[in-house]
């Protein structure tokens, strides 16, 4: 896998195709900056685990049940990796979606009598959520858990680590520095990217948003 916007010639043998995501240590890495091959990748491996394990006990257990089999066994297939992804609101998002779904799932969800399908939709996402926010959201884990890694690694205990240098390399302050220098009337130039393409976000930036969502355990 070679960056994308890399300049220099890549020169390896024929029998190494370039791939655009590298798989290490189950983390998917894409080339451009995104997480999106992780993420979903991670949620392929949750409906797997979900359906592999939602056998008739469990689906006539009581809730409680149903929601430690939720937050022990599938949300932990993501929080495996999501301190490494930045966070961002789209993403979140989605992996709530796909946390009441699998409760709708689990619950059997099914309409009234009374219930067209919008009246259906409704009282099913109205029902999920509550029980998604009584047990914890799988979006607020995440900024936690990326709330939690900044905090460790700003402090620096360990000179050593290179995690701390890591994380401050050319940071928000250079951005803007570079902003300002490389900016003239009506643009906005940072002189830091290599080629035209989508802008991912950065960890950095992931991880001061993440610390404006509201840790329910702190009320």
């Amino acid at each position: 896998m070679v960056c994308n916007g890399y300049r220099r010639r890549i020169s390896v043998d024929d029998r190494w195709p370039q791939k655009h995501t590298s798989k290490c240590l189950g983390h998917h890495f894409d080339s451009d900056g995104s997480i999106r091959s992780c993420y979903d990748a991670s949620t392929a491996a949750m409906w797997r685990c979900f359906y592999g394990n939602m056998s008739s006990g469990l689906a006539q257990a009581p809730m409680h049940a149903k929601m430690r089999f939720l937050n022990t066994c599938i949300s932990t297939i993501p929080s495996f990796r999501w301190g490494r992804w930045p966070y961002q609101v789209g993403f979140a998002g989605s992996l709530d979606r796909t946390q009441r779904r699998m409760i709708a799932a689990s619950m059997d969800i099914k309409p009234w009598p009374c219930d067209d399908a919008e009246a259906f939709r409704r009282r099913r996402h109205t029902t999920t959520g509550r029980i998604a926010a009584q047990s914890g959201r799988w979006s607020e884990m995440w900024a936690r858990s990326v709330r939690n890694w900044g905090d460790h690694v700003l402090r620096n205990h360990d000179p050593g680590a290179w995690s701390h240098g890591l994380h401050t390399w050319h940071g928000q302050e250079w951005i803007q520095s570079q902003r300002s220098a490389m900016s003239s009337s009506g643009e906005s130039r940072t002189g830091t990217r290599a080629l035209r393409s989508n802008v991912f976000k950065r960890w950095e930036d992931g991880y001061f948003s993440a610390k404006t969502i509201a840790d329910p355990r702190r009320h």
